[in-house]
This record gives C-alpha cells, sequence and structure tokens, in this order.
C-alpha cells in the first residue's frame, strides 16, 4: 500500500527525462531564438539536464525496491515501516541537494524550470518526511491503523506533483532532457 502510493514520488522526480515538447513542437523545430544562438539547447544545457537524470538514476534503486514489512508485531511493522519512509525521505533529500547543486539551465526561464524541478521534489521530501514522523509516533494497533490511514491520504499528494508539465512548456528543456545520454539511459531504465 505505502508502495504504491509513493511511486508517484518516482515518476515526479525523473522531470524532464520523458517530458514531451508542447504540441506541434518537435525537438527539430525548437530553436534559441531568444539568444540568436544555433539550433537547439546547447551543450551546457544538455550537461544540465544529465546532471539532473544521473542524480535521478543513482536514486531509482531506492524508490524501486518493495518495502519489507513485518507485520507479525504492531511494533516490527512500525519499525519496517518507518524504515522504509526513512530511506525514501533520504533518497529525495539527497535527490534535492543533487539537483540543487546542478543549478540552473542557461535557458529562458532556466531559474524558474530548476527551481520548479527541485521545489517539486522538495515537497515530496517533506510528505515522507512527516509520513515517516507520523508513523513512528504511533504507539499500538488502532493509532498504528489510524497513522497508515493519514499517511495514505497525504502520501497520495505526492502523485499531483507534475515538474515535467512546467519542462514541456519549455521545448529547449525538453530537447536538452531527450538528447543528455543519462536521460536517454534513465529512460531505459524506466522501462
Amino acid at each position: 500500500m505505502i508502495r504504491i502510493m509513493v511511486c508517484g514520488v518516482i515518476a515526479a522526480s525523473l522531470v524532464g527525462c520523458t517530458a514531451t515538447p508542447p504540441a506541434g513542437q518537435t525537438p527539430s523545430t525548437t530553436s534559441q531564438t531568444t539568444t540568436g544562438a544555433a539550433s537547439g539547447p546547447g551543450q551546457r544545457n544538455i550537461d544540465w539536464a544529465g546532471r539532473i537524470c544521473e542524480v535521478a538514476a543513482k536514486e531509482l534503486p531506492v524508490f524501486r525496491a518493495e518495502p519489507r514489512v513485518d507485520w507479525t508485531t504492531t511494533d516490527t511493522a512500525r519499525s519496517d515501516l518507518v524504515a522504509y519512509l526513512d530511506g525514501l525521505a533520504k533518497a529525495a533529500r539527497r535527490m534535492v541537494d543533487g539537483w540543487t547543486a546542478a543549478g540552473s539551465p542557461e535557458l529562458p526561464d532556466g531559474d524558474l524550470i530548476a527551481m520548479n524541478i527541485v521545489g517539486n521534489m522538495d515537497v515530496a521530501a517533506d510528505l515522507l518526511e512527516q509520513a515517516r514522523d507520523e508513523i513512528a509516533a504511533a504507539k499500538g494497533q488502532a493509532a498504528l491503523e489510524a497513522a497508515l490511514a493519514d499517511v495514505e491520504e497525504d502520501l497520495s499528494r505526492i502523485g499531483n506533483l507534475d515538474p515535467g508539465a512546467f519542462v514541456a512548456d519549455h521545448p529547449l528543456a525538453v530537447e536538452a532532457f531527450n538528447t543528455a545520454r543519462p536521460c536517454r539511459d534513465l529512460a531505459k531504465a524506466r522501462s
């Protein structure tokens, strides 16, 4: 149940790696008209997208891992759930840190693109940390069941995070993600 709820984290986190340009635009029809530069996103932006995808690829195994929960007692179940959520929260925080370190692309709205990607994962990390803490505080079977119900509702918001939608509005960013080898590799790994 918890794994299903957090699967949206990985979808939200792998932003532009599968982004598609707005209708009617393809990577071959985009150009960098605002700077007068040659067609395409430019190598610096491709490298930036590659760094974003490299960070996400490092955490992919964490998000793919099945939770191992021993339900024989409330205490063991709680402990296993807390450990699982803690792992997810830490992976999300590492993504926030890595993506922050990557900086912004040198594109129109580059700072907004980076802020949107980082901000969405930061919200996901916050939700995972809150879920971990709520489960950890649940003492007894009834409290754990109530906490699980609350956590399910809270974590469902992760699925509403969609940094890819913002990236998709920026054809040069889409092209950078689609061109960067780490992003192509990550897209293959996800399928």
